[in-house]
């Protein structure tokens, strides 16, 4: 469920970026899932489909337009190794300041690691919910 501030911001970036409908619909939608300790949220496109209504493709021209306006920020993942992509992270730059990527990971997909398959795993920030872990200092804390 979205918080009342949330919502909130979702009308006011809204607003001020004159978003369609859409747009602030899925924006709310991937705002109601967000973890404040990861600072993103994560939702895979079935997911998305169902919880929106939306097809894919509209999720999808709806996600880029709201990376373009600022105030989403696609974070590919993918398993160590070129073991596959994962779904995406997003992260909401002007929702929270520490929702952010780090400079050097810029257009670089974050890596994880599944937690049965790497010794080093637990060394590893634990992604909740999940079987999967990624180097702590690759996120902002």
């Amino acid at each position: 469920m979205i918080s009342p501030a949330a919502f909130e911001w979702v009308m006011n970036e809204g607003d001020r970026l004159n978003l369609s409908p859409t747009q602030r619909w899925v924006l709310a939608v991937l705002l109601s899932k967000y973890n404040r300790t990861w600072h993103r949220t994560w939702q895979g496109r079935a997911s998305l489909e169902t919880r929106t209504g939306l097809d894919k493709s509209t999720i999808s021209r709806a996600t880029q337009a709201l990376s373009k306006a600022g105030v989403l920020i696609v974070e590919p993942w993918v398993r160590e190794n070129g073991g596959g992509r994962l779904n995406n992270r997003y992260l909401f730059p002007t929702y929270d300041l520490k929702s952010q990527q780090l400079e050097r990971l810029k257009g670089q997909p974050m890596v994880a690691v599944h937690k049965g398959e790497s010794d080093g795993w637990y060394n590893m920030a634990i992604v909740p919910k999940s079987h999967w872990a990624v180097y702590p200092e690759d996120i902002i804390w």
